[in-house]
């Protein structure tokens, strides 16, 4: 049973396929979205399923990540 969202795993190995560290994506966020609300704290969350994802949030995290919401979803969709 996933208690907050099906893509924190997939978030996690492209985050890491960049070299990005949590804090980064989290500034990118704020940066390049105005995402000023998802900390560090909440990526990790997120990326251990405690924390499920807006639409726009998702979004923004893979604009970042340089890939697809389909692709961060993958089959949770």
């Amino acid at each position: 049973m996933r208690i907050g969202n099906c893509s924190g795993s997939r978030i996690r190995a492209r985050r890491k396929a960049q070299n990005m560290a949590q804090v980064e994506l989290a500034a990118a966020l704020a940066v390049e979205h105005e995402l000023h609300a998802i900390t560090q704290a909440d990526i990790s969350k997120i990326e251990q399923n405690q924390r499920s994802l807006k639409d726009y949030e998702l979004r923004a995290i893979a604009h970042v990540l340089n890939t697809s919401m389909d692709e961060l979803a993958g089959d949770g969709y």
